[in-house]
C-alpha cells in the first residue's frame, strides 16, 4: 500500500495539467482509499468526499461509480459497516441506472450484498436489532448473483455468495442452512484458490460451531487458518483472527486462553497504531518531498519558457539583421551583398542561364534640388516594384540604378558593363 500511495502522490503532480475529470476523480478516489487503509482517515475521507462532489460535473458513469464504491469500501475498512452498506446500496443504484456494462453491475451487486450481509451479521454479534427488510432484500440479491455465477462457473463469486448467504441464515438463527452454505463456500474457495475468502468463511463457520458448543471443530478451523501465512499477512486479518480466537475461547469458558489471546490482540492493536503513525509520517515525508520536487519543476518550467522566449527573440533579431544587411533600406530591394549572394547560390546550384535587365532612372537630382532629398527619396520608392515582372524575378538597386534577373530567361551569356557617372548624368 505504501508503494501505491507513493505512485498516487507522484501522479498528483500531473493532475494540474490534466483536463480529464474522470481520470482526476478516479486517481483521487484510489488515493483517498489508500490513505484510509493506512489510517489517515481525515485526509482520506476529505479526498473521497471531494471526489463525490466532483461526480456532479463528471459525465463518465464508470468513473462516478468507482468513486461511490471507493467511499463505501473506505467505510467498510474503518468497520463502519452500517454506513458502508448504505453507501454500497447507493453505488449499486447508480450502476443499475447509469447504463454500466453487465460486468460492472454484477460487481456492484456483489459489493452491496457483501457489505449489507456483514452489517447484519455484526448486528447479530452485538445483539442489536435486525432490519428484516434489508435482510430479505440482501438475500434475494445474493441468490440472484449466485445463479449467474453458477451459470458462468465463477468459483470466487460462488464462494462469496455462499459465505454471505450463510451469514444471513445465521443472522436469522437458521444454523443448519448457514452451515450448509459455509461448507459450500469453503469448497468453492478451494476451487478458486482464494485463501482470503476461505479464511473469511472459516471465521463465521467457526463462530457458528462455537455457538453449537462444537469447540474442537471451531478451533481446528482457526488452526487451519494460522497455517495460511499469506492470509495473516493481509492487512487487518491477523487482528481479526486473534479477536475470533478470544471470542471462541471466552464462549468455551477457557479463561486462560481467552486472556492470552486478548493480550496478543491488544499488543497487535498497539503495534497497528504505531504502524499507522509511521505510515502517516511516511506519507507526510512523501508529500513534502514531492512538494519540493513540484516547486523545482515549476521553477525549471518557468526558466524553460523564459529561455524559449529569449531564443525566439534572438532568432527574430537575427533574421531582421540578416535581412537588413542584404536589403536597401530606401526601396526594399536587394543591395550589392544580396546580388553577390544570389549569384553565388546560382553558381553552386548549377544555374547556367540567366539575364540582367538594367533600369536607369534619370533626373533625380532635379527633384532633389527643387523639392529636397526627402521628396526625391519618396519619388524613388515606387520604382522598387517594376510592373509585369515574372514571379521568379529577383531585383536589386545600386545607387539610382535598378536591375533585375529572372533565372528562367534562356540566354547563354549576358555581359553588362557598368559605367559610373555623376549623380546628374544617366547611365547608358
Amino acid at each position: 500500500m505504501a508503494e501505491g500511495l507513493k505512485i498516487c502522490i507522484r501522479a498528483e503532480t500531473w493532475l494540474r495539467y490534466c483536463q480529464d475529470q474522470a481520470a482526476i476523480i478516479s486517481l483521487q478516489s484510489i488515493h483517498g482509499g489508500l490513505l484510509v487503509a493506512l489510517g489517515d482517515l481525515e485526509t482520506g475521507f476529505a479526498l473521497l468526499t471531494d471526489c463525490q462532489k466532483r461526480t456532479k460535473s463528471c459525465t463518465d458513469p464508470l468513473a462516478n461509480w468507482r468513486v461511490r464504491t471507493a467511499y463505501a469500501v473506505a467505510l467498510f475498512d474503518t468497520k463502519d459497516f452500517d454506513r458502508a452498506a448504505e453507501a454500497a446500496a447507493e453505488s449499486l443504484d447508480y450502476a443499475e441506472t447509469s447504463g454500466l456494462a453487465k460486468g460492472s453491475v454484477l460487481i456492484a451487486r456483489s459489493i452491496a450484498g457483501r457489505m449489507a450481509a456483514r452489517a447484519l451479521g455484526e448486528h447479530r454479534l452485538a445483539r442489536r436489532e435486525i432490519d428484516n427488510t434489508l435482510l430479505a432484500r440482501t438475500e434475494d440479491q445474493l441468490r440472484s448473483i449466485l445463479t449467474e455465477a453458477q451459470a458462468e462457473n465463477l468459483p470466487y463469486e460462488i464462494a462469496e455468495c455462499h459465505c454471505y448467504l450463510g451469514l444471513l441464515a445465521w443472522t436469522r438463527s437458521e444454523d443448519a442452512a448457514a452451515a450448509a452454505h459455509y461448507i459450500a463456500a469453503i469448497a468453492a474457495s478451494r476451487v478458486a484458490e482464494d485463501e482470503v475468502m476461505l479464511a473469511e468463511t472459516s471465521y463465521w463457520y467457526a463462530y457458528l460451531l462455537a455457538g453449537q458448543r462444537a469447540f474442537g471443530e471451531a478451533v481446528s478451523l482457526l488452526a487451519a487458518i494460522e497455517a495460511m501465512e499469506g492470509v495473516l499477512a493481509t492487512p487487518g486479518m491477523k487482528l481479526r483472527h486473534f479477536d475470533m480466537r478470544f471470542r471462541i475461547a471466552e464462549m468455551a469458558g477457557d479463561w486462560r486462553a481467552a486472556f492470552d489471546y486478548h493480550k496478543v490482540y491488544h499488543e497487535m492493536v498497539v503495534e497497528d497504531y504505531r504502524r499507522l503513525a509511521s505510515a502517516r509520517a511516511y506519507t507526510m515525508k512523501l508529500a513534502l518531498d514531492l512538494e519540493t520536487m513540484r516547486r523545482k519543476e515549476d521553477s525549471a518550467r518557468l526558466e524553460r519558457e523564459r529561455l524559449l522566449k529569449e531564443n525566439l527573440r534572438l532568432a527574430s533579431e537575427q533574421r531582421e539583421a540578416v535581412l537588413a544587411s542584404r536589403t536597401d533600406p530606401l526601396t526594399g530591394l536587394g543591395n550589392r551583398r544580396e546580388l553577390q549572394l544570389r549569384c553565388s547560390d546560382w553558381a553552386e546550384s548549377g544555374v547556367t542561364h540567366a539575364a540582367l535587365l538594367l533600369f536607369d532612372i534619370d533626373h533625380f537630382k532635379r527633384i532633389n534640388d527643387m523639392f529636397s532629398h526627402a521628396t526625391g527619396d519618396m519619388s524613388r520608392t515606387p520604382t522598387s516594384t517594376p510592373p509585369r515582372m515574372p514571379a521568379a524575378t529577383a531585383a536589386w538597386r545600386r545607387r539610382r540604378n535598378a536591375w533585375c534577373s529572372p533565372p528562367d530567361v534562356r540566354r547563354h551569356t549576358v555581359d553588362i558593363r557598368w559605367r559610373q557617372t555623376r549623380d546628374d548624368a544617366p547611365c547608358r
